[in-house]
Parts: C-alpha cells; structure tokens; sequence
C-alpha cells in the first residue's frame, strides 16, 4: 500500500506517525536495512523494551517520504509543524539543536565575517563559529546580583554594540538560557533588522512557549530570523529531536537546506521523526486548562518545597526577566549543589543539574501529582539535616560589560603551538583548549581567549565539588593547555 499524502491534514492528525503505524500494521518483510529486519532480530535481553519501537525504525522505502527531500508524509508533518508555529518554513532535526545552530550560522554568515554573539551561548553556537571561521564579537550577559547567574543580554546595550561594530553581519542570541530566564528582545530584533543583520537564536529551551501566551513569548514572536529549539527538552519528543525554524522571507532558505543535508545523517530515524511529529501533536493541542492545571500545579508543589525547613527556591527580583515555568532552581541553605543532587539522588529523584549551591529542575508541560516526590524530598532533606557538612559559597559571577574579542582568531591558532601549564600559571595566558562544564555546556573558557583569574579560581571551585567537564581530561589533573605565544607557525 502506498503510503501518500492526498489528504489534507489538520492539527489533529500526526501524518508520519500515523502513516509509520499503518505501515507496519501490514507485517512488512524486510530485504532492507536496519538489520534488525523490523524488529525480528534483537537480543532477547532487550526485546521487551525495543519491540513496540523497532517495527517503525523503518528506511525511505517508497511511501514514507525522505528527510532530505520531502515531498510526502514528511513534508505534510513539517507544514503541520510551520502552521502551529506561525513561521516561514519549518524543519526536523535528528542531529539535536547543535545541527540546526551550526546550519544556521554556516549557511548565512560569510566566511570570515563579523558576528555579535552572545557569550553565555552553548557550545555549538562555538563550533559554528569556529567551523566558519568567524571574527565574533561576545556580548556580555547581565548577571543576576543575587543568583550570581546570566539572565540574558541588554537591549539597549546590544543596540549600542550594533552600532559599534558596523560590519557584523548576524546577531546570535540564547533566550532562554539554560535556566529559563529571558528578555524580550522585540525591539532589539527591530533595530537589528534595519541594520542589516540576520537575528539568529538558539532556543533550545523554549519548544514549549507557542503553546499558552500564559508563558513567556517566543523568540517567533520577537521577530527572530531563524530558531532553533530542542523539542526533546520540554515536548515529549526523543532524545535528539529539534525544530528549525525560518521566521523571515529574506532568509535564503536553499543555503540552510544544503547545510542540513550537509550536516545531518543520511540516514535519519523514523522514530525520533514520529517523536517530532508527536510532539508537535502534543503541544498543539494541549488546552487552556490543562496549561492552567500544570501551573497550579507547579505552584502548589514549590508552596510545599518552601515548607520544607532549609530550602529555598532561587528566583530573580529584576521584573523584566521572565521566567520559564517548568524551571525551578532549589537550594538547601548550608549544603553545596552537588551534595543536594547526589543525595536527591539516593532517593531516586534525578535533577537536571548541580551548581555550586543549587539544584534545577525541569518539570513536565502537563498536570502533574507531587504527592509521592515530595515523601522522597522530605526524606532527603532529612538526610542532609543530619549528615551534611556546611558549604559557604565562595563564588559571586564578575564579568565584563564590555564586548570581548578572541585574543587569537580561529585561523592563527590552527598556527600556533601549544603547551601544558597547571591551572595557576594559566593567568593571563591564551586557552588553547575550551573548558566546558556539563551541563548546561556553555564555555567558561574559549579556545582563543585570555584566561582570567576570577576564571581559574571558579574552574577550582568545580574541580573540588566533582563538577564534569566535558570534551577536557587535562582540567582532572590539574592543567589546561595554552599556546605558546613566542611561535608562529607558517
């Protein structure tokens, strides 16, 4: 049976699961890859868990479309998905946010050319950088007081640096950050719009928004160029499965084509594409009051954490920051973030991420009952109160708020050759490597930059509450590698 797309589809449809599901339904025999033949050869050990999954991890067989040039099911999903959204053009990803964060970047900014990039960015915005060579000028995030943590980039003051910095050809922004603070940067998207610039954002965190205006607006509705969002961050989508998004007429949408097809595997998974299309079904037609019964949820459920003698939950007081509801970040007054998760996790209760003396959690777009996670939090916070040690945070964020440049470009350090120094002896030196806890996986240290004391005094701190690096086995021992700044090479 063909597998078509005759029919017009509306929100309440999910065209490529569905046309997965039928497919399957037939007992297809299999002369084609995955070798798993349909699900007929597994390993007993883990059939059980595979089995209602592995029939749908098909290939572009005739009928179920093909990811890199759809015409069929695929493309009626990715309408679908465009329609909900409101936007140009809309695209799925099976390479995560970091393929559609470097398709963007590559696919619109010349090689060589000036960037604006906001420097609380995550890790791949970087390797994009990188990849196409770019001079980037890193924009400074305004750091909560109190939270000692980025809440984002200010608007008037990134206007100021578009006029500074004439040349540069995009914008890059991160909203929300890992933490789900934002801004509204609908009239910084204005002026950098009549300036020329492409307004590129990496919203990973923010799939979820377009579904209730009762939470904080979308980057879409700022006026953004191109978005890129991780649906399997707060959708129920699976792991690696992102949106991109065309939010403009003036984008030159085949020079981000090329580059997903580039960049992406030629062999996408159906499931993590089903998953997409699902997710997309899910967040569009999840109603008003199930949105309303999830935030009261929330609520009730951080009125019983603050009952809890010790805890407190770390917000921001600066009024124009909103505030993403499914993040929460909690702390125990005395014990580190570290020691709060890993005991949280002796109870089974596993949180995004640690930091120095806090704790996020992201919770569920859906009602919710916090009866029986709340017994297990009480139960840890007994623990704590009994065998903690004291923690006293030694760390308060101190960042420039002036624009800062590679103290080496891209090209000149594929020049240069590097050594080891100890962590101490680093100051002042140039990175030849990039330090990068995880998560939430934004830098500390660029590969290019000055390295700072305030910065080796934090990556100390992490080293000693067994904070994880990622992509770094020299930060463990105690040294991080530089260049050698008395060499050049040819």
């Amino acid at each position: 049976m063909k597998i078509s797309s005759d029919d017009h589809h509306s929100q309440k449809d999910a065209p490529l699961f569905q046309a997965l599901k039928r497919f399957s339904s037939q007992q297809p025999i299999s002369f084609h890859v995955p070798g798993h033949k349909n699900g007929n050869v597994f390993p007993d050990i883990g059939r059980g868990y595979f089995k209602e999954l592995l029939p749908i991890d098909v290939t572009e067989l005739q009928g179920l479309d093909d990811l890199h040039q759809p015409e069929g099911i695929i493309a009626d999903a990715m309408t679908l998905l465009k329609d909900f959204y409101n936007t140009h053009k809309s695209y799925f990803l099976v390479n995560g946010t970091t393929v559609g964060n470097l398709a963007m970047i590559m696919a619109l900014c010349e090689h060589g050319s000036q960037v604006l990039v906001q420097r609380d960015s995550h890790k791949s915005i970087f390797q994009a950088l990188k990849l196409a060579n770019l001079d980037p000028v890193f924009m400074p995030p305004i750091v909560d007081k109190d939270l000692d943590l980025p809440t984002g980039v200010d608007s008037d003051q990134a206007i100021q640096w578009i006029q500074d910095y004439p040349d540069a050809q995009a914008i890059i922004l991160t909203t929300p950050n890992y933490f789900g603070f934002s801004r509204d940067y609908t009239k910084l998207f204005t002026y950098a719009r009549q300036a020329g610039l492409y307004i590129l954002v990496d919203e990973a965190h923010g799939a979820h928004y377009k579904a209730s205006s009762a939470l904080p607006l979308s980057a879409l509705d700022m006026g953004a160029d191109v978005v890129v969002q991780s649906a399997h961050k707060t959708l129920p989508a699976m792991t690696m499965g992102s949106y991109l998004h065309i939010n403009s007429t003036n984008i030159p949408v085949g020079n981000i084509e090329t580059y997903l097809s580039m960049l992406q595997s030629s062999s996408p998974s159906y499931p993590i594409m089903a998953s997409l299309d699902l997710a997309r079904y899910y967040v569009a037609n999840i109603t008003d009051n199930e949105i309303s019964e999830m935030l009261n949820n929330i609520e009730l459920f951080k009125q019983r954490l603050n009952s809890i003698k010790n805890i407190q939950l770390l917000g921001v007081s600066d009024t124009v920051i909103a505030t993403d509801p499914l993040k929460v970040l909690m702390s125990y007054q005395g014990c580190s973030g570290t020691h709060l998760q890993k005991v949280l996790e002796s109870y089974h209760i596993y949180t995004e991420m640690a930091g120095e003396d806090y704790v996020v959690l992201v919770f569920p777009l859906s009602p919710f009952n916090s009866d029986q996670v709340m017994a297990s939090i009480q139960s840890a916070c007994d623990d704590i109160k009994q065998n903690h040690a004291l923690y006293q945070s030694q760390y308060q964020e101190k960042m420039d708020d002036k624009p800062r440049r590679l103290a080496l470009s891209y090209h000149s350090q594929e020049q240069t050759t590097t050594h080891l120094v100890s962590l101490d002896d680093a100051v002042g030196q140039i990175a030849a490597e990039t330090i990068i806890p995880y998560p939430p996986g934004v830098p500390m240290v660029l590969q290019g930059e000055r390295i700072s004391q305030t910065t080796i005094f934090k990556i100390n701190q992490l080293i000693q509450q067994n904070r994880y690096f990622q992509d770094n086995k020299n930060i463990a021992h105690g040294v991080i590698n530089v260049y050698n700044m008395d060499y050049k090479g040819e």
